[in-house]
């Protein structure tokens, strides 16, 4: 059986768009300084997949903006995943939640100016975006779904090389 030659597919996969992603929301959330927990001000950290366990109670999770892959769909002609933004932040004030909220809407702002991350990775419509009911008080968290298109693989088929016999 011969492995398939996928260097150029392994650029275009899903891991690489969270990396992509990250870079990008770093930028667009580094000038928000957001209250947190310990009483001083910080731009949100940006992780993917989940926060890193606490080493420290001196270390504060929010203001946070975490990026998850939730699925993907491969299709005869593309490949799709789908990508939750979680957004939270921290603030002990009723009006807390539009610290989310103004967080979530320039990224989503941000996404819809820039569609295309790296030159690789398309984000396609609809991009869903939600506040949620039920708080963790003083804690206030938002979403984002979207969706992007990353690489498909091509099928390899293995030829079969017949010998003639004279």
């Amino acid at each position: 059986m011969r492995f398939c030659d996928c260097w150029e597919v392994i650029r275009l996969t899903p891991l690489l768009l969270l990396g992509e992603l990250k870079s990008f929301l770093e930028g667009v959330v580094a000038d928000y300084l957001l209250e947190t927990n310990k009483g001083h001000m910080k731009a949100p950290q940006v992780v993917e997949g989940w926060l890193p366990p606490k080493e420290s109670n001196d270390i504060p999770d929010v203001p946070y903006v975490i990026l998850r892959l939730i699925d993907g769909e491969d299709n005869t002609d593309s490949a799709r995943v789908n990508v939750k933004i979680l957004v939270g932040s921290y603030s002990e004030d009723t009006d807390g939640w539009k610290d989310s909220i103004n967080v979530l809407l320039r990224i989503r702002q941000c996404l819809l100016i820039n569609r295309t991350l790296g030159k690789k990775f398309r984000m396609e419509l609809p991009l869903k975006w939600k506040l949620f009911e039920e708080q963790p008080y003083p804690i206030w968290i938002g979403e984002i779904i979207t969706i992007w298109t990353v690489a498909l693989p091509i099928e390899q088929v293995e030829e079969d090389v017949y010998e003639y016999q004279e």
